[in-house]
């Protein structure tokens, strides 16, 4: 899964740098598709990780990684040579050590990570799976509600994707993506009670059948209020 859409994450790599060098905390949550990459790069300031995939084949790719039985993927070498070698393997290594919990993210429950109960957290990082689970701009905007809910007034949010995304290729096989523009992601956070501080947008200069989108995006946010989450 993740080589088909490694250019992507590539491209969008030096905003998620920037940024994310300012979370800390104790709690770390990371909802995204298979990729590592970001755990690897800035977990060493939490104690307590939680990985949300929201497929069975992701959780076992995360899994896999866990018991060093996957190599090193693209993003994860290009994280190698931004720190160093030597610093990237440490920061595995002792994000390892931690035993992060591996949750499944259930969309079709108001509580998506029932039966588990995951502390709130300092930070929140989102990357590409709100493309692929929302169906519909009403579940782009429920699918915010929760992930804010899990997150503590005050605390970082970071959340990445693709705008007017028409389709992703994956394995062959062809998803049905949301497409949705800037505007939209910025009504669904207010109402979430998050405050964007930051929101880059990176034009697409890539030709490719696999995924087709005209910006990759990234958001810097800060949680400002509690909202009233959708119950079961």
């Amino acid at each position: 899964m993740e080589n088909d859409v490694s250019y992507v994450t590539v491209q969008s790599f030096l905003l998620i740098y920037l940024f994310l060098a300012v979370a800390s905390g104790e709690t770390f949550i990371d909802f995204s598709l298979s990729n590592v990459f970001q755990l690897e790069l800035f977990t060493n300031g939490f104690n307590n990780i939680n990985i949300l995939r929201a497929s069975d084949s992701s959780i076992e790719d995360v899994k896999k990684w866990m018991k060093k039985e996957q190599a090193a993927s693209v993003s994860s070498q290009i994280v190698a040579a931004l720190v160093g070698s030597s610093d990237w393997k440490e920061n595995v290594e002792s994000l390892r050590q931690k035993n992060p919990q591996i949750v499944k993210w259930d969309t079709e429950k108001g509580d998506p990570t029932k039966p588990f109960q995951l502390k709130e957290a300092d930070c929140v990082v989102c990357m590409f799976i709100l493309d692929l689970i929302s169906k519909t701009p009403e579940d782009f905007h429920s699918n915010i509600l929760k992930i804010a809910s899990m997150l503590g007034v005050g605390k970082r949010f970071f959340l990445c994707g693709l705008l007017n995304c028409t389709h992703i290729t994956i394995n062959g096989l062809s998803l049905r993506v949301l497409p949705y523009d800037d505007h939209m992601v910025r009504r669904a956070l207010l109402k979430a009670g998050i405050f964007v501080l930051n929101f880059d947008m990176k034009r697409s200069n890539v030709k490719s059948n696999i995924v087709k989108y005209d910006y990759v995006y990234f958001i810097d946010a800060i949680k400002f209020r509690d909202v009233t989450t959708i119950s079961e």
